[in-house]
C-alpha cells in the first residue's frame, strides 16, 4: 500500500522503481515467476517483460506475442483508469480506446467491456470489504470528456466510420488515429466483402478503404456502394501506397470523395474528415428541414380537415349543416337513381319555437335546439342522416326507404321528442314537432323537388294543427 501511495505521489518514476526500492523485486518479475510456476509457456511470459515499454518492441506486428502485450497494456491502463481522479479519467479513457482499436475492438464493445469490469469490481470490492471509489460508467466518462471539449471542438459531429484494410497493422494504426477523436464510432473490416456488408448493416457516415483490399478492392467497393441509395450518402476516402494522377483519376471516377496516402498523419486524417462532417451537417440540416416541412404539412392537413368539418357542421347542435345536407342528399339521390331503390326525406320543425325565444331568451332557445337535435339523432335509424337546415328546421335523409317506412320512422321521431321533458323557464315541458315526408317517385325530377314536396307536407301538418306527420298526399297519425 505504501508503494502504491508513493507511486501516486510521484507517477513520473513509475511503480516499478518504488517496488524495487522497498521489496527488492517488482510486479513484472513476480508475475513472470508466478506464471512459470503455473507452467505457462514462455510465449506468454515474454510479453510480460516488455508491455510497459512499448517503444522497445521486438515482436512482429501480427504476432501472438504482440497481441498478448497489447492485452496486458490494455488491462494495465484499465486499472489506472479505475484508480485515477475524475479530471484525468477522460484522457486515460482516450488512451484505452486507442489501445483497444489496435486489437480491432470497436468502441461500442470497448465501452460495454469497461462497464462490465466496473460492475464486477463493485461487486467484488463489496464482497471482499475493500474500499473502492464509485466509478462512473463509460458513457458518463465520455460525457464529461465531451463537455470539456465541446467549446474547443464546436461544430464537430460524431461519425460512424468503417476502416477497411487487409493489412492488420495499418488498420489498427488508422483506428488508433481515429480514436484520438473519441466521439467517432469505428468499425474494422479486413476485406472488401466484409466492408460492404458492414456498410449496409451500420450505415456509416464515412468509409476509409485501402485501394488494395482483398476479395473486393477499394475501387470495386466504391462502385458497389455508389450503386445503392444508402451508399450514395456515404463519404468514401480511399487510401493507397501510391497516389499519382492516374490513381487519383481512377479513384474519383469510381466515386471516391477523397484520396490519401496510407502513411497519413492524425492531422491529415482529421482534415479529410472535416469534409465528411460538413456533409453530415448539411444532411442533418436537410433532414431537420424535411421533418419541419412534414410537420407543417401534417398540421396543415389537420387544420384543413378541421376547417372542412367546421364548414359542414352546425356549430350549435353539432349536426351537419345545410351545405352538408345538400351534399349528402345529392349523393343519396345519385345512388337511388343508379340502383332504383327508394329515397325519402323528412323536414322536421319544432312547434311554437318562436314563443320559447321570445318568452325565455335565445340562450334557452339554443339549449332547446341542442337537446332536440340530440334526441333526433339518437332516435333516428343508423342509416339516416339528421341535419339542421336553419332555425328550428331539421332535414332527415332516409336512403332505401319507401313512403310507408318513412312515415313510421317520422312518427317514431315525433314520439321520442314528445316524451322528452325539457326545462323551459321554471317548468318542465315537452316539445312537439310537425314533420313533412316525401318520397322519390316519377314526379320528383330532382332533389330540389323532393325537398319542396316535404316542405309542402310540413306546411300541411302545421295547417292541420301541428304535432303531426304529413305527406304530400295525405295527413295521417293525428
Amino acid at each position: 500500500h505504501a508503494v502504491l501511495m508513493a507511486h501516486h505521489a510521484d507517477p513520473a518514476q513509475g511503480i516499478g522503481v518504488h517496488e524495487r526500492a522497498r521489496l527488492e523485486t517488482d510486479h513484472t518479475e513476480l508475475g513472470i515467476v508466478m506464471m512459470a510456476d503455473w507452467g505457462m509457456p514462455k510465449v506468454f511470459t515474454g510479453p510480460l517483460t516488455r508491455y510497459e515499454n512499448p517503444e522497445h518492441l521486438s515482436y512482429p506486428q501480427d504476432s501472438r506475442a504482440t497481441s498478448l502485450m497489447l492485452m496486458l497494456r490494455l488491462s494495465h491502463r484499465l486499472a489506472d483508469l479505475g484508480l485515477a481522479n475524475a479530471d484525468v479519467r477522460p484522457k486515460l479513457l482516450q488512451e484505452w480506446v486507442a489501445l483497444a482499436s489496435e486489437l480491432d475492438i470497436p468502441r461500442e464493445d470497448a465501452g460495454r467491456f469497461i462497464d462490465e469490469v466496473i460492475h464486477s469490481w463493485r461487486e467484488w470490492s463489496e464482497l471482499l470489504k475493500i474500499p473502492a471509489a464509485a466509478l462512473p460508467s463509460f458513457a458518463e466518462i465520455c460525457h464529461g470528456q465531451h463537455e470539456a471539449e465541446a467549446e474547443a471542438r464546436e461544430g464537430d459531429i460524431p461519425l460512424r466510420i468503417v476502416v477497411a484494410d487487409g493489412n492488420a497493422p495499418n488498420r489498427r494504426k488508422t483506428m488508433a488515429l481515429l480514436a484520438e477523436d473519441s466521439e467517432h464510432t469505428v468499425y474494422p473490416a479486413e476485406n472488401g466483402n466484409a466492408a460492404l456488408a458492414l456498410a449496409m448493416e451500420v450505415l456509416p457516415h464515412v468509409i476509409i478503404a485501402h485501394v488494395d483490399l482483398p476479395l473486393l478492392d477499394g475501387l470495386e467497393l466504391c462502385q458497389a456502394l455508389r450503386a445503392t441509395e444508402e451508399g450514395r450518402r456515404m463519404h468514401i476516402l480511399l487510401m493507397a501506397d501510391e497516389h499519382g494522377e492516374e490513381q487519383l483519376t481512377r479513384a474519383y471516377e469510381a466515386g471516391a470523395d477523397g484520396y490519401a496516402p496510407s502513411a497519413i498523419s492524425a492531422k491529415g486524417l482529421r482534415i479529410r474528415l472535416c469534409g465528411a462532417q460538413r456533409l453530415m451537417q448539411l444532411q442533418t440540416a436537410w433532414e431537420k428541414d424535411r421533418m419541419q416541412l412534414r410537420q407543417i404539412a401534417a398540421e396543415l392537413a389537420v387544420a384543413n380537415r378541421r376547417l372542412a368539418t367546421a364548414a359542414l357542421t352546425d356549430q350549435l347542435t353539432g349536426l351537419p349543416n345545410r351545405r352538408s345536407a345538400m351534399d349528402q342528399l345529392e349523393q343519396a339521390w345519385s345512388a337511388a337513381s343508379r340502383s332504383g331503390l327508394p329515397l325519402s326525406v323528412m323536414v322536421v320543425d319544432i312547434d311554437h319555437f318562436k314563443q320559447i325565444n321570445d318568452s325565455h331568451g335565445h340562450a334557452t332557445g339554443d339549449r332547446v335546439l341542442r337537446e332536440a337535435a340530440a334526441t333526433l339523432r339518437a332516435s333516428a335509424r343508423r342509416e339516416d342522416s339528421v341535419c339542421r337546415i336553419g332555425g328550428e328546421e331539421f332535414l332527415v335523409i332516409c336512403p332505401n326507404t319507401d313512403l310507408k317506412a318513412a312515415m313510421l320512422s317520422a312518427e317514431r321521431l315525433r314520439a321520442s321528442l314528445g316524451a322528452k321533458q325539457m326545462s323551459i323557464g321554471q317548468t318542465e315541458k315537452t316539445l312537439t314537432v310537425s314533420i313533412g315526408v316525401a318520397t322519390r317517385d316519377t314526379v320528383t325530377t330532382d332533389m330540389d323537388v323532393l325537398v319542396s314536396l316535404a316542405d309542402q307536407a310540413l306546411y300541411a301538418a302545421k295547417a292541420a294543427g301541428r304535432n303531426q306527420t304529413c305527406t304530400r298526399q295525405q295527413s295521417v297519425f293525428p
